[in-house]
């Protein structure tokens, strides 16, 4: 995830609690589907998730759809991988020295836009 800036994760980081808030809303999932096109257009969060390469990932979504994916790789649905992928996102922003309050206060920005 080194090619990835500070700035996208955290906004990753708050699309991914959006998400998890708003299980079910529309909008809040297309916007982090979107999120994820834009910076993670080959695929190697994702992949790293699944424990593939990136060329492995972008093959195998050809060939299956994304849930079929999930589900073979031990996820039971998107909204589990997006928990798991709110965490990786976590945990790579505090390896970059971000602060536990911050990263925190990250995600309850989202909460509050939300609401």
């Amino acid at each position: 995830m080194k090619r990835l800036s500070t700035k996208s994760i955290s906004s990753m980081l708050v699309a991914t609690a959006t998400v998890i808030g708003d299980v079910g809303k529309l909008a809040a999932e297309r916007h982090f589907e979107r999120m994820l096109r834009k910076h993670d257009r080959k695929g190697e969060l994702r992949a790293d998730l699944l424990g593939m390469t990136p060329l492995e990932f972008r093959d195998a979504v050809k060939k299956r759809s994304f849930d079929e994916l999930l589900k073979a790789h031990g996820f039971k649905g998107r909204y589990e991988f997006t928990v798991a992928l709110r965490g990786r996102l976590r945990d790579e922003l505090l390896h970059r020295g971000w602060s536990r309050q911050r990263v925190n206060a990250c995600m309850e920005r989202s909460v509050v836009t939300t609401s």
